[in-house]
């Protein structure tokens, strides 16, 4: 575990997965840790070359029919592939300072048709932590790309959030497909049922509580998860940024076409502010 400092923020981080395990920023405790041992139940797991699922592990590419690991059982998902290909996979480091780090994973797996590349980077400040992705297309084919991230945020009591452009609400169909349906401009708890929703909005998203204010300013990843149910142990909310929406492999909303030789860049930062 690589641990990052910067005044009374501290950030620790695996190297299986570029995983952040727990984040504390100016004394206060972040990230809800994971109860068991799966990535994405808390912490702050990175998620490529997809994020959320690919309907039935299986998406056809450039004419070509391919196969993904059916990975979601631990879920109770026998049938789909879920959160990447490089949650388990261990990160070499590039270069470790003591508020930062770079860290890179080389994929090359069955079930994805190119080579990548993939670069994390975090920065710790006294008031947020900055992350930075990017991912290389280094093989011979045209690659597949959805990035994103799983950070389970705390809060006390309640809480709301407000969007700085109004957020699109997207409604899976049975296919999984998705259709723009409903634009909100914020969120709140709720009494009854929980979130597992997708939007698009590229503005700021701020995440208020009774004792803290949590801005997630993104870059490039204008799609988000808002997830509060069984994993979120009533105590957290998942707000997961992502470049493309949910089965983006089959829908195509928001996938990128990463050439031969190019480079995709994304990012956001998570900035804290107690009340």
């Amino acid at each position: 575990m690589e641990e990052l400092r910067s005044g009374s923020s501290v950030c620790r981080v695996s190297r299986r997965g570029a995983f952040v395990s727990s984040l504390r920023i100016s004394n206060m405790e972040i990230l809800k840790r994971s109860s068991d041992r799966y990535a994405t139940h808390g912490g702050m797991a990175i998620l490529i070359p997809y994020a959320d699922i690919v309907s039935d592990g299986t998406y056809t590419w450039h004419g070509r029919r391919y196969q993904l690991p059916r990975n979601a059982g631990y879920e109770g998902n026998f049938t789909d592939s879920i959160h990447g290909l490089v949650k388990s996979a261990y990160f070499s480091i590039i270069y470790k300072d003591v508020d930062s780090i770079l860290l890179k994973y080389a994929l090359e797996r069955s079930g994805y048709p190119s080579r990548l590349n993939i670069y994390v980077n975090y920065a710790v400040q006294h008031d947020s932590l900055g992350t930075v992705i990017s991912v290389e297309n280094t093989g011979n084919n045209e690659a597949p790309l959805v990035c994103g991230s799983h950070p389970y945020f705390l809060y006390r009591d309640f809480w709301f959030i407000k969007f700085s452009n109004s957020a699109v609400r997207l409604f899976s169909g049975g296919d999984l497909s998705l259709r723009k349906d409903e634009s909100v401009n914020f969120l709140t708890k709720k009494i009854e049922g929980y979130y597992d929703d997708s939007f698009y909005s590229d503005g700021m998203i701020l995440l208020v509580s009774s004792d803290r204010m949590i801005e997630l300013d993104r870059r490039s990843m204008p799609y988000f998860e808002v997830y509060d149910g069984k994993y979120a142990e009533r105590r957290s909310l998942a707000v997961e940024p992502m470049t493309g929406a949910p089965n983006a492999y089959n829908n195509k909303i928001g996938l990128i076409d990463l050439k031969p030789g190019e480079t995709f860049l994304c990012g956001f930062d998570i900035r804290v502010a107690s009340i």
